[in-house]
């Protein structure tokens, strides 16, 4: 299973279980089978010792001791990266013929991860400030900090996480580790610098009235125990010059866009992407158009797992978020504690609750400037788009009449 999925952090190898025969179908789909390590981390699944059970997504790992809100914030560069792809090569002339025309688009992407896309402001359990309940501290970069509310860390595409040291400060038996817990430790991140976008393969098509359309769809059916993943975007552009004499040019284009993306993974994710822009294109000679335009974006939903099994009292069992330490210890508001010697029983998996993440984008503008080749009925493509995450792409189209 793995040999097909696989992702190494930090030496540590960890397989990617749920992915591996949906998005080798979905690659497949795409035509392509290249970067095939770059490509799944978009798809999220790539934390460590992922699993599914009974059509639930399972994370493990540090990743799985986060809460919601610092999860949220681990993974929001990851999740831009996937919308800027669904939001990408939606346009590229503007100039579009008055007849019905079909053809089939392919496109690649890249993105630059920025420095502020590596770390995130993680918040700590209110304890940890409080001295007379516990003594915490951390050394980052030779500096100590004490009793913090907050912590500097890795996202996804980060680098090396710092743990929080605790020591509970027992008054009569009040606070101890299975009170409160102990450090608060991170997943580290997979030191990307630059990552590989989601390759689309796309139908085109020109419309009387100068109307150009691009249509998506993927589904890949019956993924481990009837989980379906499907991806749809359809972006309708119309070329508005026409109807302003002074624009009235053959070899110059204005054209007013909008595109909506589904993306869906059953009980794991279900997300959206909205793109609403205007674009100009202007042909040179036969063979060279260049074109250029701006666009809003946005990409949201949700991202649903369940906590991994942790084994008690490990390190990293002994959590201090109570949100985490209820949902992997407690069941039906009592706390798993082996009466025989006071450690952790980890909870039925059956009895956690999901997690329920939102996804959210740090990419809402994309200024994009580029150009095309036209070679009869093949065309060539590149542009570059301005965004938090600096973008390149290109591709080639084929039309068939």
């Amino acid at each position: 299973m793995t040999k097909h999925l696989a992702v190494f952090e930090k030496n540590q190898y960890f397989g990617l279980n749920f992915f591996s025969k949906a998005f080798i179908n979905l690659l497949f789909y795409y035509f392509v089978r290249l970067s095939m390590k770059k490509l799944l981390l978009f798809l999220v699944c790539c934390y460590a010792t992922s699993a599914v059970y009974a059509q639930k997504l399972e994370l493990g790992g540090t990743v799985s001791l986060l809460t919601k809100e610092n999860f949220e914030a681990y993974s929001k560069p990851l999740f831009t990266s996937m919308g800027q792809s669904f939001n990408s090569n939606l346009w590229t002339t503007a100039v579009h013929e008055d007849r019905f025309k079909i053809g089939l688009d392919f496109s690649f992407m890249a993105m630059l991860i920025p420095e502020s896309q590596k770390n995130y402001t993680a918040a700590l359990p209110s304890h940890f400030s409080n001295p007379q309940i516990a003594r915490t501290a951390y050394n980052k970069n030779g500096v100590e900090t004490v009793q913090p509310s907050t912590v500097e860390q890795p996202t996804f595409y980060g680098s090396t996480p710092t743990t929080v040291y605790s020591i509970p400060q027992d008054q009569n038996g009040n606070y101890t580790y299975q009170s409160i817990g102990g450090n608060a430790e991170f997943p580290s991140g997979n030191g990307l610098n630059a990552v590989l976008g989601i390759p689309a393969v796309q139908i085109m098509m020109d419309l009387p009235s100068r109307t150009h359309v691009r249509l998506r769809v993927v589904p890949v059916p019956s993924i481990d125990d009837d989980m379906n993943v499907f991806y749809g975007m359809i972006s309708v552009g119309h070329q508005f010059n026409q109807y302003i004499d002074p624009l009235k040019d053959s070899t110059l284009g204005i054209s007013l866009n909008a595109a909506y993306s589904l993306f869906s993974i059953t009980n794991v994710i279900d997300a959206n992407a909205l793109a609403i822009g205007i674009n100009a294109s202007k042909k040179l000679n036969e063979y060279f158009t260049v074109f250029g335009g701006i666009q809003y974006e946005d990409f949201s939903g949700t991202f649903t797992y369940v906590r991994k099994d942790v084994t008690p009292n490990e390190a990293s069992s002994n959590t201090p978020y109570d949100e985490v330490r209820e949902n992997l210890y407690t069941n039906n508001g009592v706390l798993n504690i082996d009466p025989r010697n006071g450690t952790y029983m980890v909870n039925n998996k059956d009895n956690r609750k999901p997690v329920v993440a939102d996804i959210s984008t740090f990419s809402n503008i994309r200024i994009v400037a580029g150009g095309e080749v036209h070679l009869k009925a093949l065309q060539l493509h590149a542009q570059v788009a301005y965004l938090s995450q600096f973008m390149f792409s290109g591709g080639f189209s084929v039309w068939f009449n």
